[in-house]
């Protein structure tokens, strides 16, 4: 399980409790679970771009390649 499907597990897990929505401690774990997207999705682009930059640099080493040889 990737880790946004995790955090959006937690969150259905959470809404499933029936808790007070006002209590103070609802809201924390609001934030909470919020700022655990937030992180998982900027992760995720990271990610993204890593493996974008890995491919732009196996095209480059072919392309070497194909000029050495």
């Amino acid at each position: 399980m990737e880790i946004l499907e995790k955090v959006a597990y937690m969150k259905g897990l959470a809404e499933g409790l029936g808790l007070d929505a006002n209590s103070k401690e609802v809201k924390l774990l609001h934030v909470m679970m919020d700022l655990l997207d937030d992180i998982a999705l900027e992760l995720q682009d990271i990610r993204d771009e890593q493996s974008e930059l890995e491919e732009g640099l196996d095209t480059q080493e072919m392309v070497e390649a194909l000029l050495e040889g």
